[in-house]
């Protein structure tokens, strides 16, 4: 029957299609993995045979192919602090994803609502490009570019207002792709002397 497991089966089985390794043991990883078990055979007959020889047991190995079909998971830690009118790191403190089936530096965020107090920066050179994208807003990073400490959140509107805080929407994918929920990482703008102070205190 569909979806049963098997203790025994025939040659006419196997020719009609009807025995299939079904792999059970969960998520492998990005990394292909390996199976294998043996067929005891009986009612033998010269069909049977290797170099010659009669056999009465056959080791099958069995390659197993990874499938990318996990979300990556995203954890938000701590509030991002910048001074109002100066820029901030992200760091994975902050953001950061796992994905058991893709290279975690290769997971894309892209940003669904942007800040209102400021904007998301990538300093490192564009594709193909030796010269650095600051001060250009982004609508999407990589893992490996907040590992990297690459990625800034720059504060930037603020004449005429006290902005206190700020956030941005996000979602990460693979290459599949499969998303995440979307994920809000939240701001904290503060002046020089309360700044410096937070600092002080998350310090100790």
């Amino acid at each position: 029957m569909d979806g049963e497991e098997l203790n025994s089966f025939t040659q006419k089985n196997i020719k009609d299609g009807v025995v299939m390794y079904h792999h059970t043991a969960g998520e492998i990883g990005s990394d292909p993995d390996e199976d294998s078990f043996s067929l005891t055979l009986s009612d033998l007959s010269d069909e049977w045979t290797i170099g010659g020889n009669r056999v009465d047991q056959v080791n099958l190995r069995v390659n197993i192919l990874p499938v990318d079909s996990e979300a990556p998971v995203v954890t938000v830690g701590d509030v991002l602090l910048v001074e109002e009118g100066q820029k901030a790191m992200v760091e994975p403190v902050h953001l950061d994803a796992r994905d058991d089936d893709t290279n975690t530096e290769e997971i894309l965020c892209v940003i669904t609502t942007q800040a209102s107090e400021g904007f998301v920066e990538n300093i490192s050179p564009a594709p193909g490009s030796e010269k650095s994208r600051t001060g250009i807003p982004v609508s999407s990073f990589t893992i490996g570019d907040v590992k990297n400490g690459y990625i800034f959140y720059v504060q930037n509107v603020h004449e005429g207002s006290e902005p206190t805080e700020d956030r941005f929407a996000f979602v990460c994918q693979d290459g599949a792709p499969n998303f995440s929920d979307p994920t809000f990482l939240n701001i904290g703008i503060t002046s020089g002397e309360q700044f410096y102070l937070f600092h002080i205190l998350l310090a100790r």
